[in-house]
């Protein structure tokens, strides 16, 4: 398992941050490209329902890969990170 985690702050004020996250499994992986999430639908929808798309495929190596883009506004107690 190999994952993977992206911030992408906005160069925008007041839009929101993205967080970019991909698990790849080095096993069989899902039997088509575009497999039925059967299992993962409620977290689909409640991704979905944050302004977030999940994916389920296959990774370049045959393996399994869910692809998570989830928006966010972060709260800091103190001032942003620079």
């Amino acid at each position: 398992m190999t994952v993977r985690i992206d911030i992408e702050r906005p160069s925008e004020s007041g839009a929101p941050w993205v967080l970019d996250t991909v698990f790849d499994d080095d096993g069989g992986g899902p039997g088509s490209v575009d497999p039925m999430l059967s299992g993962l639908a409620p977290h689909r929808a409640r991704a979905e329902s944050r302004g977030g798309s999940p994916e389920l495929g296959v990774n370049p190596d045959g393996g399994g890969r869910l692809h998570l883009v989830l928006p966010f506004r972060p709260t800091f107690e103190t001032s942003p990170p620079t």
